[in-house]
C-alpha cells in the first residue's frame, strides 16, 4: 500500500519504506502508551501526526483543491442518480 502510495505520489518518496514501515510501528508502539487510548484520540492523533508525516509535500495547494472538487463533482452526480432512482421506484410503487 506505501509503495502504492509512492508510485502514485500521495506517500512521500524522499524516504525509503523500510523507514516509513519502521516510523509507523514507533508510532503505534507510541500510542499504545498513552492514557487516552480512545478511537477518538487514536483517530486525532493519525490525523495530526502521523498522515501529515507521510503525505507526499510535492502536490501544490491547488492540485489538492482541483481533486476535491473533482470528488465534490462526482458524489454530487452520484447523489443526484440515487435521487432520480429513488423517485423513479417510488412512482412504480
Amino acid at each position: 500500500m506505501l509503495r502504492e502510495g509512492q508510485r502514485n505520489g500521495e506517500i512521500r518518496s524522499d524516504v525509503s519504506l523500510d523507514e516509513l514501515v519502521d516510523f509507523l510501528v514507533e508510532q503505534t508502539y507510541l500510542a499504545a502508551e498513552e492514557i487516552d487510548r480512545s478511537e477518538e484520540a487514536v483517530r486525532k492523533r493519525f490525523r495530526y501526526f502521523v498522515a501529515p508525516a507521510l503525505e507526499a509535500r510535492d502536490v501544490s495547494r491547488g492540485e489538492l483543491l482541483s481533486r476535491t472538487h473533482e470528488v465534490e463533482e462526482a458524489i454530487s452526480c452520484a447523489a443526484e442518480a440515487l435521487q432520480n432512482l429513488a423517485n423513479l421506484l417510488s412512482r412504480r410503487c
